[in-house]
């Protein structure tokens, strides 16, 4: 077998334990290499992915500054710099951000006050869809009926 070690390359095997397909894997996504390791169109393939996923996104996010006051964008963008972030280990602010952003790119200017307490509630969703299995507390419940739905 070829022993490959170069960045962004995964391999995956099959129950035999034999290498069945490489990949080049990176910012989340995943291709697909043709070829054998080192052979001239999978190197070409593996430049060709390496030097596109080097790219700056091509579209910049929109300016997260201009919240209104009382707005999901603005709550997130005070997470973002509050102390309580900062101090988080560099894989769970990676991580915190890119939820996040997302959400915030989604509902950035919606009012929090008129949201639903429970869609923020950790584990509202299990109280509600199986109640005798959920230890947890259940005050974002409001009534019988609701753990029933």
């Amino acid at each position: 077998m070829t022993k490959v070690d170069l960045p962004y390359i995964n391999v995956q095997r099959g129950r035999d334990g034999r290498v069945r397909h490489w990949y080049f894997r990176r910012h989340g996504h995943r291709w697909a290499l043709p070829g054998e390791p080192l052979s001239w169109a999978f190197m070409e393939e593996y430049q060709r992915l390496l030097t596109e996923t080097d790219k700056p996104a091509a579209n910049p996010p929109a300016d997260r500054r201009s919240y209104a006051s009382g707005s999901f964008g603005l709550l997130v963008n005070e997470y973002l710099a509050s102390a309580e972030y900062r101090e988080k280990k560099p894989s769970t602010k990676l991580e915190y951000r890119r939820v996040l952003e997302a959400l915030q790119e989604l509902h950035g200017s919606k009012p929090v006050n008129q949201t639903e307490a429970a869609a923020y509630t950790p584990h509202a969703g299990r109280a509600r869809r199986n109640p005798g299995r959920c230890q947890h507390d259940r005050s974002h419940v409001e009534d019988r009926a609701q753990l029933r739905r």
